[in-house]
């Protein structure tokens, strides 16, 4: 029995490409949910062991959250301007952004106090 050898340049090729980019594009095109990137990301990984494992590091979630402490909590100011210019898009591919703001008191957490009370200028 013969080995047939199926292996060729454009897998080699394809293998190696960086889909980074290609894959944060598809992710807020279609507004893929961190939980499905998740999973497609662990299934690429056999092929492209350059990927991230997490969403999170793909998209550079932001980990901190600058805030001003007050007398009574603390305060955090979230620019919107800046918050667009961080996305690792390209902002000629966003024709609208969407945003949706739950306000008035919105708990944090189930077991805290914390709430959140946005002031909208």
């Amino acid at each position: 029995m013969a080995l047939i050898d199926t292996s060729s340049d454009t897998d080699d090729e394809i293998e190696g490409a960086d889909l980074t980019g290609p894959l944060v594009s598809l992710v807020s095109k279609f507004n893929i949910s961190h939980a499905a990137l998740n999973a497609r990301l662990s299934m690429l990984r056999t092929h492209h062991a350059n990927l991230p494992k997490d969403a999170r590091t793909l998209l550079k979630t932001a980990t901190n959250t600058p805030y001003c402490l007050l007398q009574e909590g603390f305060i955090t100011i979230l620019e919107l301007k800046t918050i667009i210019d961080s996305l690792p898009i390209s902002k000629d591919d966003v024709d609208e952004v969407s945003i949706q703001i739950n306000i008035y008191g919105l708990p944090l957490f189930k077991s805290s106090n914390m709430q959140l009370w946005p002031i909208l200028e």
